[in-house]
C-alpha cells in the first residue's frame, strides 16, 4: 500500500500510518517520524505548505535514500471547518515502473543501433546495383531493364533511408512530414510496378489533381506499394486498378480501386490487424497493419469497402496541405 501522512499547518503530525513509517526509515512514532521526513530536502519540500495554501495539488516524483525506492509524492489540501487546513501526504512507489521506463529507453536505444546497422549493411550493395546500373545505362541508354534496376535501385536506396522512420511509425512515435505533390508523387511510385503489371496484363490509372499536396512523411509511399502490390497480386483477374479521391473539409481521402474477387465484409475489421491471412498462406498480413500504422502517424485513417459490382477499394484518408 502507500506511505500516508497529515500534518497541520503548525506542521504539526496528526497522523502517519506503518507504511509511511518504513518509508522514512524511522521506527518511532509521531513527532520523531515526522522530523525525519521534514529534515530530508530530498523526501519534503518545506515551502509545500505554503504552495498548497492556493488550494491546488502537488505532486513530484522522488528517489528516497532510505529505502533507495522511487516514489510518486501527492500532496493535497484538507480544509477544516474552523479555517485552518492540513496537508495530506501520500507516497506510491514507482520503482518497477522505473525499471520498466528504463529497460524501454535501452531498448529503443538498441533499436535505434539495429537500424543504423541494418541501414549502412543494405546501402553498400543497394548503391553497388545502382553503379553497375548506371554503367549499363551508358553503354545502352535504351535498355528498358538497365533503366528499371537504375530506378528500381534507386527507390531501394529511399526506402533504406526512411526505415528508421518506418520503425517509429512501428512503435507509434511521431515522424517527420514534408510537402509532397500527390500526383507526381503517386506516379514515379507506379512507375516500380509496370513490369508486374504488363505481366498480368493490368493497367494502372491514376486520376487527381495536378495541384494536389499533402504534408506527409516520405514513408506513406508504403501505403500505396501496399495497396497496388496486393492488387496485382490478388485481383490480377480485374485487369484494372484506378487512383482516384475525393474530398471532405480538410481531408482527402485517396482510393486504389481494383476490379477482382471481392473480399467478404466479415473480415474488414481485422484485416488491417497483424498476420491476419483470408486463408492459411493467402495476403494480407503484415503490410496493412503497417499500412494502419502510418496513416495513424498521419493522423488519418485507412480502411477498404467494396467495390460495384466486383473489386475492393483500399483508401487512407489524410488531412490536406
Amino acid at each position: 500500500g502507500d506511505g500516508v501522512y497529515i500534518c497541520s499547518n503548525n506542521y504539526k503530525l496528526e497522523y502517519m500510518n506503518s507504511k509511511m513509517i518504513d518509508v522514512v526509515g524511522h521506527n518511532a512514532t509521531g513527532e520523531l517520524c515526522y522530523k525525519a521526513i521534514y529534515h530530508r530536502d530530498d523526501i519534503c519540500d518545506w515551502c509545500i505548505l505554503d504552495k498548497i495554501q492556493e488550494n491546488k495539488s502537488i505532486t513530484y516524483e522522488i528517489k528516497n535514500p532510505i529505502d533507495d525506492q522511487f516514489y510518486h509524492v501527492r500532496n493535497t489540501p484538507l480544509h477544516k471547518s474552523d479555517g485552518s487546513f492540513s496537508k495530506l501526504t501520500t507516497y506510491h512507489n514507482i520503482s518497477d515502473l522505473k525499471e520498466a521506463e528504463a529497460q524501454i529507453v535501452e531498448a529503443n536505444a538498441l533499436k535505434d543501433l539495429l537500424l543504423d546497422v541494418i541501414a549502412h549493411d543494405l546501402k553498400n550493395p543497394s548503391g553497388v546495383i545502382r553503379e553497375f546500373s548506371k554503367m549499363g545505362l551508358n553503354e545502352k541508354p535504351d535498355s528498358e531493364i538497365f533503366s528499371f534496376i537504375h530506378d528500381a535501385s534507386g527507390n531501394l536506396m529511399n526506402i533504406i533511408e526512411n526505415i528508421s522512420a518506418l520503425a517509429r511509425v512501428a512503435v507509434g512515435d511521431s515522424i517527420e512530414k514534408e510537402e509532397i505533390l500527390l500526383v507526381e508523387f503517386l506516379q514515379n511510385l507506379c512507375q516500380d510496378f509496370t513490369p508486374q503489371l504488363d505481366y498480368n496484363k493490368m493497367t494502372l490509372n491514376v486520376h487527381l489533381d495536378d495541384n494536389l499536396k499533402i504534408n506527409a512523411n516520405p514513408i506513406i509511399a508504403e501505403v500505396f506499394r501496399n495497396y497496388i502490390s496486393n492488387a496485382i497480386k490478388y485481383a490480377s483477374i480485374g485487369k484494372e486498378i484506378i487512383i482516384d479521391s475525393e474530398m471532405d473539409d480538410n481531408m482527402i481521402t485517396v482510393f486504389v480501386k481494383d476490379f477482382g474477387t471481392s473480399i467478404p465484409q466479415e473480415y474488414y475489421a481485422d484485416l488491417f490487424t497483424r498476420k491476419f491471412q483470408i486463408k492459411q498462406g493467402q495476403g494480407r498480413g503484415l503490410g496493412l497493419a503497417i499500412v494502419k500504422r502510418i496513416a495513424i502517424a498521419h493522423n488519418g485513417e485507412a480502411g477498404i469497402k467494396a467495390n460495384t459490382p466486383n473489386g475492393n477499394i483500399f483508401y487512407i484518408k489524410l488531412p490536406i496541405l
